[in-house]
């Protein structure tokens, strides 16, 4: 093939990579940027409907929290409550068990007393059995009052123990639900910053789908009578503006030829760092997710959108003699190959 038939290849091949990156920008809906943003707000819809839910999870612990707390109180209020009548019963006890006492000591201080002792004291009949039934009744009261008290002490010490059961349960209940209230407060912090991510996110990717698109001069094909390495020594006009002064740095570094690398790009991408080839390709270069992830790639972290990073990353590529098999329809003509 002649050198002439080959440039005229080289232009048509150019030309057809334009027509295709323009076809396809126009075809597609948007690019990569704008189904990740898609995705975000999706996403962040369903952590905000998540938050909501913990809100009102929360909103329902708080309440259970709060009315445990109340019966707690409550709870402690009766135990003491009913300590205070623990005291006043034991007292109240203390106290006729000492009256029975001292009226048994009156009684019998001399000597017991006995039946004869009444009938002698009796004035007649009548003040006998009246002095006999009162003997009866006294010792009969003061054995009630002894029984009706220590009665009350009991049903006092039982209430205490249900009281201290009550209280013992209502503690448990404050514990579970407190620590119920910090998970759900931790799973509603970790959704809120996860939340607050995407938000960000979100805003860098509209910011930048809101960047212009970046213009590159085309290059200018080399004639026939060009080398077929098209360094700088060929015949057209020199590529300006858009991306060439960072293609040329990045050549310079890496030995290669800055005019094919130019070529290269305009044949894939026409300049464009946010194109998308048949949605499997991206950026000025066209490379797959999975290529640019790579472990050759040294800025592998960049965004595949990102042009500097991508002109940096082929140039490498290049030197590395990547370009043939990873460009296998553009890298010839670009390279006069």
């Amino acid at each position: 093939m002649t050198r002439r038939a080959s440039a005229s290849r080289s232009i048509v091949v150019t030309i057809l990579g334009c027509l295709t990156t323009l076809i396809l920008l126009t075809a597609l809906p948007a690019p990569a940027q704008a189904t990740k943003l898609s995705e975000d707000k999706a996403r962040a819809a369903e952590i905000a409907d998540e938050i909501a839910a913990l809100d009102d999870q929360l909103a329902e612990v708080v309440a259970a929290y709060e009315a445990v707390s109340a019966e707690l109180a409550a709870v402690k209020k009766r135990i003491s409550t009913n300590r205070e009548r623990l005291d006043t019963a034991e007292a109240e006890l203390a106290a006729a068990r000492e009256v029975a006492g001292e009226r048994a000591v009156a009684m019998y201080k001399e000597r017991p007393l006995s039946l004869v002792d009444v009938i002698v004291g009796s004035n007649d009949f009548g003040d006998l059995v009246a002095q006999v039934q009162f003997l009866v009744k006294l010792g009969q009261h003061d054995q009630g009052i002894v029984d009706d008290l220590t009665t009350s002490k009991k049903r006092v010490e039982k209430r205490r123990r249900e009281l201290l059961a009550d209280r013992e349960a209502a503690e448990t209940a404050l514990k579970r639900k407190d620590k119920e209230r910090t998970r759900v407060k931790e799973a509603l912090a970790e959704r809120q910053s996860t939340l607050s991510g995407l938000r960000a996110e979100i805003e860098e990717l509209e910011a930048r789908l809101r960047e212009p698109v970046v213009q590159s001069t085309p290059v200018a094909v080399a004639d026939a009578g060009s080398s077929s390495s098209g360094s700088s020594g060929s015949s057209g006009a020199t590529p300006s503006g858009g991306w060439w002064p960072l293609i040329q740095q990045a050549a310079a570094a890496n030995g290669i030829d800055p005019n094919g690398m130019y070529r290269l790009m305009m044949s894939e991408s026409s300049g464009n760092p946010n194109c998308i080839g048949f949605g499997l390709y991206h950026g000025l270069f066209q490379y797959s997710p999975s290529l640019w992830a790579s472990s050759w790639n040294p800025y592998r972290s960049s965004s595949i959108y990102d042009g500097a990073a991508q002109i940096q990353a082929t140039a490498l590529a290049i030197k590395m003699g990547k370009g043939p098999h990873w460009w296998p329809n553009t890298y010839g003509p670009a390279f006069g190959g």
